[in-house]
């Protein structure tokens, strides 16, 4: 049975990398929840695998949706507690996905590989 994956993967994808990606996703997932910056983790995982890159940074931005629900299931009370912050940076956290969403898609790859290497030497640095 597992000789039909490739019906669901690209030819260039291992079946072990979705062992890996696993374990990408559960340990930078866990150390977003706990920190953030958990696609510091993620994200290489992704690019490792062949995915491009424009893909990669929709798929980790897709799979922080599950921390989402996970943290706001448990802090519900402290956000309604502080409504009027949680709408202060609701609006703006709305309107930077829209744009970034947009300049993902517009934008060529280069310039954010370019981007990519700027934040990640000044997360080292």
């Amino acid at each position: 049975m597992l000789h039909y994956y490739h019906a669901f993967f690209p030819a260039h994808f291992h079946l072990w990398y979705l062992a890996l990606l696993f374990l990408a996703g559960l340990v930078g997932e866990s150390f977003g929840a706990l920190v953030g910056g958990g696609s510091i983790i993620t994200l290489p995982a992704l690019l490792f695998t062949g995915i491009p890159l424009q893909s990669a940074i929709a798929i980790d931005n897709t799979m922080t949706l599950g921390t989402l629900a996970g943290i706001i299931s448990e802090t519900y009370k402290q956000a309604i507690a502080n409504k009027k912050l949680v709408l202060l940076m609701a609006i703006p956290s709305l309107l930077g996905s829209i744009i970034g969403t947009w300049l993902l898609l517009t934008v060529s790859g280069t310039i954010i590989r370019y981007l990519l290497a700027i934040v990640v030497i000044f997360i080292v640095v």
